[in-house]
């Protein structure tokens, strides 16, 4: 297989920026949801749950937590139905507040957390471009809690609430929530590159934010008496949010800066969890993530009909060269998380894909290495890390196919990967014809 193989987009689809109203707009229907953003917010079911008050002062705080859990419970199953259960959330939510106000009395944290998972919840189920707003008002409500919660006393609550294990869910929901804010306008810069710079401070300034809030949700944890082990998890869940953040990035000294923040943190982590295959993976990942940037440049530039044949030749072979190192780290760390996994863990199907990839591109490095060797004999065929092109092709699709297995009937490859393994059948079935 001599063809370059597409190779995915950073970030996933670009949005155009759209002008919006100040306030969030909580009356609009209900967007069908994206599977996958609904997916990760279902999977931290139990990050996301906490207890609420059920005595006779605080009936409304339960009926609120009720009505939060029996949205949260139709995620998955009807996401325009769960939509219009977290709007009526938010409506009850400010009502309550509102009367509270009147009375002259103090909300207790509780209700910020719950109001302000029913926006972050919205804002999973909107299409980004339009989830800015319901990010930013959750993100102010989980500070107010944040606030209160420093304040607020009261030993017989303490003990059936378990305050600290709120400390950390407010914290928690502070830097999602911050860092998809920083993730839509990282998506508006890459769609506009006239507004990059003017965007430039606040997006630093919310990931500084996040990061910090991932820091009070360990301590949070650390002084409820969890274990050390606690603090794996959390890294986890932070530096995901941090690689989603660097996906929606165009610029190299920004996508190695972040990069950089959370290699330090994964490797610092590693010490003392060195047979963790999330941290492994992660640690491929972002050198992927560094190897991706140089691989997307010459798809910028294969859109542009200016260069001749041997021009864009000349340039892919100097990018490929420069995303090689990164490929080869990330390879080393992904085979490394692919041992520790295990060859049966459905949680390994995406570190499988990026694997796939990863072995793809190194492939296509031993064809750059070809094309540009007019020396190399042709009965030779040239070898990066021992292993030849057509190796690192079948060491991909053995990966996709095991990913397949894995992810269950109804799973599907990404479709890039599916035409790879496509394409390769048919030139496998290709050469067995022209053999025989």
């Amino acid at each position: 297989m001599t063809e370059k193989t597409p190779k995915r987009r950073p970030g996933g689809l670009k949005r155009a920026h759209a002008e919006r109203q100040d306030e969030v707009d909580v009356e609009v229907s209900a967007p069908h949801a994206k599977s996958s953003r609904t997916k990760d917010v279902a999977e931290n079911e139990d990050e996301m749950s906490v207890p609420l008050p059920d005595s006779g002062e605080t009936d409304e705080l339960a009926d609120l937590k009720e009505l939060y859990d029996k949205a949260f419970a139709t995620l998955e199953t009807d996401s325009e139905k769960a939509f219009s259960l977290f709007r009526g959330l938010v409506h009850e939510s400010d009502r309550v507040l509102r009367l509270q106000a009147e009375a002259g009395e103090t909300p207790p944290p509780h209700l910020y957390w719950v109001y302000g998972m029913a926006l972050f919840c919205m804002s999973e189920l909107k299409e980004e471009a339009d989830s800015f707003d319901f990010l930013r008002l959750a993100s102010e409500r989980f500070a107010r809690g944040q606030e209160l919660a420093q304040d607020f006393h009261d030993e017989a609550l303490d003990a059936r609430l378990k305050l600290s294990d709120l400390h950390e869910r407010l914290a928690l929901g502070h830097a999602k929530a911050l860092i998809g804010q920083a993730r839509v306008l990282a998506h508006r810069a890459a769609e506009h590159p006239d507004i990059a710079a003017e965007t430039l401070s606040d997006r630093e300034s919310l990931v500084k934010d996040a990061v910090e809030n991932f820091e009070l949700a360990v301590q949070s944890a650390q002084a409820a008496g969890y274990s050390q082990s606690v603090a794996e998890p959390l890294l986890i869940q932070e530096i995901s949010l941090l690689q989603s953040y660097v996906d929606a990035l165009a610029e190299w000294d920004e996508i190695e800066r972040w990069n950089g923040v959370a290699i330090d943190k994964l490797t610092a982590a590693l010490k003392n969890h060195e047979a963790s295959p999330k941290l492994w993976f992660h640690l491929g990942y972002c050198h992927w993530s560094l190897a991706k940037y140089f691989l997307d440049q010459d798809e910028e530039d294969g859109e542009e009909d200016e260069e001749d044949d041997d021009e864009k030749s000349t340039r892919y072979g100097e990018l490929i060269g420069q995303a090689q190192p990164y490929l080869r780290k990330s390879h080393g760390y992904l085979a490394k998380s692919q041992e520790l996994y295990g060859k049966d863990n459905p949680e390994s199907v995406f570190m499988l894909l990026t694997l796939g990839e990863v072995l793809i591109n190194l492939g296509n490095c031993v064809e750059a290495a070809t094309a540009v060797d007019d020396d190399a004999e042709e009965s030779e065929p040239s070898v990066l890390d021992g292993l030849t092109q057509d190796q690192y092709y079948e060491r991909a699709v053995a990966a996709f196919n095991q990913a397949r297995q894995l992810g269950g009937d109804d799973y599907m490859l990404p479709e890039q990967f599916e035409q790879f393994l496509q394409d390769w059948e048919e030139e496998m079935q290709q050469s067995e014809e022209e053999t025989d």
